[in-house]
């Protein structure tokens, strides 16, 4: 295994961009520190915005420099506000699967099989609470899922629009409504 280096998040949560288009800087994420993979995360990421092509380049880096080539990553659709199927990042591919998981969570595949897990924290976190869901997360042996983790640093879940179930009728929009009120389908 490649060795790898833990950037603590009190490094990293400072680096915010001051501004539109400020260069986003080092990712604030942190690995569990020993790499054991005897708990549910193998590290923590506090995105900075729901731009994926801003936030995960510089993600991407940082894993890569730490656990060596990531090929794909699995991210939650609602988390994001587009969903591009792959991000060229330093000249290589690497693929994105989406899913409406709403789990708070990102996979990084290493290789063909070999993959990590992340607690991702939402931007809209305060610097102490991000804090304190990162120590959560990273430490050795938590079994805690995501949810119980943010709860218990005071993070409130994003509101999600819930999933339809098979019987249940998909919503109407008013463009739907319209089109249906003047003879469509």
């Amino acid at each position: 295994m490649t060795s790898t280096r833990s950037i603590p998040f009190s490094e990293t949560r400072a680096r915010r961009p001051s501004g539109p288009g400020a260069p986003q800087g080092e990712p604030r994420v942190s690995l569990e520190a020993t790499l054991s993979r005897g708990g549910t995360f193998d590290g923590a990421w506090w995105q900075r915005t729901r731009d994926v092509r801003a936030e995960l380049p510089d993600l991407i880096r940082a894993l890569t420099g730490w656990l060596g080539a990531i090929v794909r990553v699995g991210l939650d659709l609602d988390a994001w506000d587009e969903a591009p199927r792959r991000l060229v990042v330093d000249g290589h591919i690497v693929h994105i699967d989406w899913s409406r998981g709403g789990d708070d969570t990102m996979s990084a595949t290493r290789g063909s099989q070999d993959h990590f897990l992340l607690l991702v924290i939402p931007p809209r976190a305060t610097a102490s609470a991000a804090a304190a869901a990162t120590r959560m997360a990273v430490r050795t042996g938590n079994h805690a899922p995501a949810s119980a983790i943010l709860a218990a640093a005071g993070i409130a879940p994003a509101a999600r629009a819930p999933m339809p179930t098979a019987d249940a009728p998909m919503p109407t929009t008013d463009t739907e409504r319209a089109w249906k009120g003047d003879g469509g389908a």
